[in-house]
């Protein structure tokens, strides 16, 4: 069979936890399923072998603070149900070019790897979330100025 066209899509991601809302407006202090979560991390990281639990528990506080900004960049599903508004065809150079701290094209071919294909600057994708992608750029941008994005 011949291949005629692949068409991806790129749309935002998920969270860890069900909704973005049991992130927004709330505090790891304050809230119970945050406070939870946190723990639940820690835990977990602990019991893999983490050496320090006082460090470990920090880290996944800037985790939980992460997915926080995630959650506040991510489109809420109620302004998510006209697809005209969210169907935005382009090139994998084009989602290159508006969206730099991704290598989109890299990431792609690394991903279809698996299955041998090798795509070009010139495919299509079909991006649902623009808007995401660029705060998710500006996101990536500013944790790259930092020493953990640097790592």
């Amino acid at each position: 069979m011949e291949r005629k066209e692949i068409l991806m899509q790129v749309d935002q991601g998920g969270l860890a936890l069900p909704e973005r809302d049991f992130y927004l407006n709330k505090t790891i202090s304050e809230d119970k399923i945050l406070s939870a979560y946190l723990t639940y991390m820690t835990d977990v990281f602990t019991l893999l072998g983490a050496p320090n639990q006082t460090e470990t528990r920090r880290k996944m506080e800037e985790v939980i603070l992460f997915e926080t900004e995630l959650a506040n960049i991510t489109t809420p599903e109620e302004d998510r149900r006209d697809d005209t508004k969210l169907y935005h065809k382009m090139t994998l150079a084009n989602l290159s070019h508006n969206y730099p701290h991704i290598k989109w094209v890299h990431l792609v071919n690394h991903l279809l790897s698996v299955v041998e294909l090798n795509v070009a600057p010139t495919e299509n994708v079909v991006v649902y979330a623009p808007e995401y992608l660029t705060a998710l750029d500006a996101m990536l941008a500013k944790y790259q100025k930092t020493d953990e994005g640097k790592q």
